[in-house]
């Protein structure tokens, strides 16, 4: 996939960081009812195209918040002075 860059204030960062955050929480939480009602339930007779779809997008959106985090978190340290110098791509964020 190819890396775009472009620059948003921190209060930018901080509202798509927390609204990740919840749109993760709330698709986790229809995952695990999911999970739940599917348990023991034979695979062949049911259609687990989008389940398995959205599964995998889940997991895309996690990862994204984990980088999203590390980035708002390097930022923070920066507007609190303990860095000099914030990364605009942190070695740990890949």
């Amino acid at each position: 996939m190819s890396k775009l860059t472009g620059e948003l204030s921190y209060k930018d960062w901080m509202i798509i960081k927390h609204s990740l955050e919840q749109k993760v929480r709330i698709s986790q939480d229809v995952m695990n009812a999911v999970d739940k009602a599917i348990e023991g339930l034979d695979e062949r007779k049911y259609t687990v195209d989008a389940y398995k779809k959205q599964k995998k997008e889940l997991e895309e959106e996690k990862a994204t918040l984990e980088r999203v985090t590390k980035l708002t978190d390097n930022f923070r340290k920066y507007i609190k002075g303990e860095e000099r110098h914030y990364m605009q791509r942190p070695i740990n964020c890949d």
